[in-house]
This record gives C-alpha cells, structure tokens and sequence, in this order.
C-alpha cells in the first residue's frame, strides 16, 4: 500500500521560501510530498541586485525569475495569490482572488490543504516613490 503523499505549502517566494520549495520539489518523489507555492507576486527578484535597477543598468524584470518556471523545473506547484486565511484546526490557507488591471476577477478565492506549513514572508521592497515595477 503507497503511502499517502504528504503536501507541504510554503507561503512567501522570497529568497528563503523559492530556494526551499526548489529544493524540496527537486526530492518530491523520493520524499513522497507534494510541494506548494503561494506568493503574491508572479516572479522573484534577487534583491542584492536592486541597485543595478535603481542605477538603470539592469531592466526591472531582467534577473527576475518566474514562479511558473522555476516551479516547472523543480518539481512544485506555484499558486498566484495572497495569502487572507489560516484555519489551523482544518489545515487550509485561503489564497485571495487575482485581479486584471481593470479589476476583473482573473481567478477567484481558492483553498489549499496542507500537511505542513511555512510561512516564508521575508520583506518588501521599498521602492521610496520611484514608480519602478519590482514584483
């Protein structure tokens, strides 16, 4: 009898939260897991590199690497949303809805189980006014 797979989500695709569910994805199958992504932001930006964007000599998206892809190539699943609920007892987080620019709803509210959660929410970038685009 297989065991039953056990679903780890990791909230928060900073430099902490993307190197851990790459690493994890990468032994999914020989740890029996199921490997989960959610931030709210479409991509990564290695942050030591903001000052070449604030110089000019790096473009915004550039180094920023896609949560799709690199979820693609590492074996986990990444979920575009913020997270706007946590019920311990029933061990689920509440992803909130992705809107297009116009404010149509582009997915709706979702649910993910999870066997084991971590919340990786690291820090956000202040960009003081400049109007550059980092996520």
């Amino acid at each position: 009898m297989k065991e039953v797979e056990q679903r780890v989500v990791i909230v928060g695709g900073g430099a902490g939260g993307a190197e851990l569910a790459a690493a994890l994805g990468r032994q999914s199958q020989k740890l029996n897991m199921k490997v989960s992504l959610v931030d709210c932001a479409s991509q990564h930006l290695w942050k030591p590199r903001l000052h070449e964007v604030a110089a000019g000599v790096l473009g915004d998206s550039e180094d920023a690497i896609p949560y799709l892809a690199l979820g693609q190539a590492n074996g986990f699943r990444f979920y575009l949303g913020a997270l706007v609920g946590l019920d311990v007892s029933a061990k689920t987080i509440a992803i909130g809805p992705v809107l297009t620019a116009q404010g149509d709803t582009l997915l709706s509210n979702r649910v993910l189980k999870y066997d084991t959660l971590v919340l990786a929410f690291g820090s956000e970038v202040n960009d003081f006014g400049t109007g550059v685009s980092l996520s």
